[in-house]
């Protein structure tokens, strides 16, 4: 019996399969961005109001893994969400940004708030953007001080980016 007990221990050792646990990558569907609400954002558009909300290009409009994006934007705050054809293509795109504007854009570290990839820049207007799946999500405030914005835009970017995440698969 005792060897029955080992025989089928050790071949449940050798028979196991490893399964690491893993993070399929999620797609957002560009048809989704309506979905998104960015005119129903808590607080954010508090003290503004709201001017256009349109379909926009903006600076990925000539990267290949380009799809769509939305804007929502009032006098002084505005909200985009652009979608790639991936994650990589995102992130891709954005570094490119980082490299090809004048006004400094600064990786954010992962905090309470934001724990994914995203990058923040104290220009004018102030700017929060997040990577979420296969999107980034650039929120902005023509303010005097970013420490005043910092929160308020990292707050609506981690709201917009559980948005995202909700309506995608």
């Amino acid at each position: 019996m005792r060897k029955l007990f080992i025989m089928i221990f050790l071949l449940s050792l050798f028979n196991c399969e490893k399964n690491p646990i893993s993070h399929k990558e999620k797609f957002f569907d560009p048809q989704k961005l309506p979905l998104l609400s960015l005119s129903e954002v808590k607080n954010f558009w508090q003290d503004d109001s709201i001017k256009q909300i349109s379909a926009y290009k903006g600076m990925f409009a000539d990267h290949p893994g380009f799809l769509a994006g939305i804007r929502c934007r009032g006098d002084k705050k505005g909200v985009i969400v652009y979608v790639f054809k991936s994650q990589a293509d995102a992130i891709q795109a954005m570094e490119g940004r980082i490299k090809n504007v004048a006004c400094v854009i600064q990786p954010g570290a992962s905090n309470e708030t934001l724990a994914g990839k995203w990058w923040f820049s104290d220009c004018i207007p102030d700017i929060v953007f997040v990577c979420q799946w296969n999107t980034i999500i650039e929120v902005s405030c023509y303010s005097s001080d970013y420490a005043q914005v910092k929160a308020l835009l990292m707050e609506t970017a981690a709201e917009i980016a559980k948005r995202v995440d909700a309506k995608s698969s």
